[in-house]
């Protein structure tokens, strides 16, 4: 990457989270599209991996990532998984 890295963001009025593009080149070619919010103290979910178990598995390592919602290592029966 060569060039310098610009930003275009809007805010919301109650800044709770803001969007807009990072970019480079000099025509603006190269980007990405970004959102940001803020975590507020409720449990926020970001991954999971594995992203898919196949109906009916048992025993398998599941792995949660997210801000807030993993403060304590949670039991085995806290979480549940609708079918």
């Amino acid at each position: 990457m060569t060039g310098t890295l610009r930003e275009t963001m809007w805010f919301s009025p109650d800044q709770t989270f803001a969007e807009g593009r990072w970019y480079w080149g000099e025509y603006h070619e190269f980007g990405l599209d970004v959102k940001l919010t803020r975590a507020l103290g409720a449990p926020v979910l970001a991954a999971a991996a594995p992203e898919a178990l196949k109906t009916g598995t048992k025993g398998a390592e599941v792995h949660l990532y997210g801000a807030t919602c993993l403060r304590a290592s949670p039991r085995v029966k806290s979480i549940s998984v609708p079918a």
